[in-house]
């Protein structure tokens, strides 16, 4: 086991006079408390409440009060006077009451501890601030500030560095970040570990799921993406950095774990301000909503091995999306793996994510021979859609076709009034044998496509109470965040595919929302299928879940 790099400090109170306490519950692995948990309180009246968030896997009969001091206090609970690291606390959903008294004065402590789910792992970060402090990495937007110290989850310890991630989801309270794993204390070689049973990889991410109440979307969508085989592996965690809890982290391989050493990880993105090359293919629409947001290609990372550079990438790059943009020719196969891309399309088509067409859409290559194809995937960053409600619309699509259960979205995407392209997979839906694919690929798979409802209420059971803690943490009262401006009742669309949301102010019936949205997406897809395929693209029939079957005709 590492040792702790130094305790985890609350926000102190003063209790007397002049004296000032900070109150934890220390590290205890034989009660399941992988690392020490701060509380922070607040002051009324004289009296002082705090809340000790805990991981569901801790034994609260054995977990006991720590505390910290600049002077002599002695801490009592009625007639018991409590060695320090002896004062027992409440069991989840209750509270229990001390005096600290320095002599001369004394205040009233009251604890309440909240708990997560026994099925969702804690995890503590400990940062050794001597090396980089913690606000500092909170405050670089650019994520070039990492701080370094060990991790404990899962019943193992380890040397790891931290820091921040994301763009958008970067400006929000509760933050993402990006794990990276050493073998020993001088964080010079890397090491792989599985934060995720059957995955290893050195550089791992916590995705901070805040503009999703249900915290569910991004897990049920790369679970489908995963099923299909262009996803990631996760797992949900509760989270404590320096004692302090953070709330619940799902959490991922870093979204270019795939890279080959001979290849190239590129992603379509809408960002400007990368420190990694960028380039725009010929005729894709600079889409400009606001300063710093366009429409190109990154060139994430290049293998040590790989006989190509930035600038052989753009001109491969190019001509594959020349090949696309021609729809009368199947050129374009020499480039892309079908199979890949079209997954990619189906995924995007079936959880309607806001990243429809200029970000976040990542593809890798695992060579530069003639066999080697442009590769969709991992898919990622899904924690907006499935009927997202966040009120931002989209530059030549609607909101309503966003967060409809029904209509067919990546094609929905507008015209422009220029001949210039908008999106990766719309102009790839152009090639009718493309999507004759797509509709295989989709009864191929059937069962991944309506497993999505009942995982839904599999990762639920799961997830539990540490959402509920979550969600209490960082105030997720009313349908959505404030900032959200929704208004209620909701129903959206109209006929068999109108939604129809609660409105709510706890877990379970976002809960409820999602799994509305999903079953009616489904069965939008159920009833529509044969409509949507190309006339005489293909033929047979294929078999649905509870035996059904759906006959394709010619």
């Amino acid at each position: 086991m590492l040792a702790t790099l130094m305790p985890a400090l609350a926000v102190t109170a003063s209790a007397a006079s002049s004296t000032n306490i900070t109150m934890y519950v220390a590290r205890n692995d034989t009660a399941g408390l992988g690392g020490d948990v701060s509380i922070d309180f607040k002051s009324s009246g004289g009296s002082y409440s705090g809340t000790l968030y805990l991981p569901g896997e801790a034994d609260t009969s054995n977990c006991f009060l720590s505390w910290i001091s600049d002077g002599n206090v002695t801490v009592s609970g009625g007639d018991t006077i409590y060695e320090n690291g002896t004062a027992p606390i409440a069991p989840a959903g209750g509270s229990v009451s001390y005096t600290v008294s320095n002599g001369a004065s004394s205040a009233k402590y009251t604890i309440t501890t909240k708990q997560g789910s026994p099925s969702v792992e804690g995890l503590f970060i400990n940062v050794d601030e001597s090396m980089g402090t913690i606000s500092a990495m909170n405050g670089d937007s650019k994520h070039d500030t990492s701080c370094f110290g060990s991790l404990s989850f899962d019943g193992s310890d380890y040397y790891m560095s931290i820091k921040g991630r994301g763009n958008s989801t970067w400006e929000a309270d509760k933050k993402p970040y990006n794990l990276t794993f050493y073998k020993k204390a001088d964080y010079d070689k890397k090491l792989s570990v599985s934060l995720v049973d059957g995955t290893d990889a050195k550089k791992w991410s916590l995705l901070a799921n805040d503009v999703d109440p249900s915290l569910l979307r991004n897990k049920i969508g790369l679970d489908y993406a995963n099923e299909l085989g262009i996803g990631l592996p996760s797992r949900f965690a509760d989270v404590w950095l320096n004692g302090e809890y953070l709330g619940n982290y799902l959490i991922t391989p870093k979204n270019d774990y795939k890279a080959s050493d001979t290849g190239f990880v590129l992603e379509l993105d809408n960002y400007s301000n990368s420190e990694d090359p960028q380039f725009k293919p010929d005729g894709l629409l600079e889409i400009g909503i606001s300063d710093g947001y366009y429409n190109r290609i990154t060139v994430k990372d290049i293998g040590d091995d790989a006989s190509i550079d930035a600038k052989g990438i753009e001109q491969w790059v190019n001509a594959a999306w020349k090949a696309i943009r021609n729809y009368n020719s199947d050129e374009y196969l020499k480039y892309i793996d079908v199979d890949s891309w079209a997954k990619m399309y189906l995924v995007y088509e079936i959880t309607k994510t806001y990243d429809s067409y200029s970000g976040s859409l990542l593809m890798h290559r695992d060579g530069t021979s003639e066999n080697d194809k442009l590769m969709a995937g991992p898919a990622w960053d899904l924690d907006n859609c499935f009927g997202r409600l966040k009120p931002k619309t989209l530059q030549f699509i609607g909101l309503l076709p966003q967060i409809s259960a029904d209509g067919w979205f990546v094609d929905s995407i507008g015209l422009t009034a220029s001949n210039l392209s908008l999106s990766w997979l719309q102009e790839l839906g152009k090639h009718k044998d493309f999507m004759a694919r797509v509709y295989e690929i989709y009864n191929e798979t059937t069962s991944a496509s309506y497993n999505l409802c009942m995982n839904i209420d599999a990762q639920a059971a799961v997830l539990g109470a540490s959402a509920e803690m979550n969600n209490a943490f960082w105030d997720y009262s009313g349908l959505f965040k404030t900032n959200y401006n929704v208004s209620a009742p909701i129903t959206i669309g109209v006929g068999a595919y109108a939604l129809r949301y609660k409105t709510t102010n706890n877990w379970s019936d976002y809960v409820g929302n999602l799994k509305e949205y999903v079953g009616t997406r489904m069965k939008f897809f159920y009833d529509n299928l044969l409509v949507a395929m190309p006339e005489g693209s293909i033929s047979g029939e294929t078999e649905l879940t509870g035996g059904d079957t759906l006959k394709l005709t010619a």
